[in-house]
């Protein structure tokens, strides 16, 4: 999926497993990997895209959030 976070002056692209964060200028970041198998995310505010993933060995849904200007996971 594909979201606009205007605040930041970002599209955000969102995969399977990573997130991908494009600029004016070009690629702003790309995470790290946040899921097994799904990222969804839950919304977006001026600084902080939250989301959640799947882990395939607990079999278990958790949340994390990322930084928009870095990318930066702070929760996982």
């Amino acid at each position: 999926s594909v979201h606009a976070a205007v605040e930041a002056g970002l599209l955000i692209f969102v995969g399977n497993r990573k997130i991908i964060a494009w600029a004016r200028e070009g690629l702003r970041w790309e995470s790290e990997s946040l899921s097994d198998e799904g990222v969804t995310v839950v919304r977006i505010d001026a600084e902080t895209l939250y989301g959640r993933g799947w882990e395939m060995m607990r079999d278990r849904e958790y949340g994390f959030e990322l930084e928009l200007k870095t990318g930066r996971l702070r929760c996982n």
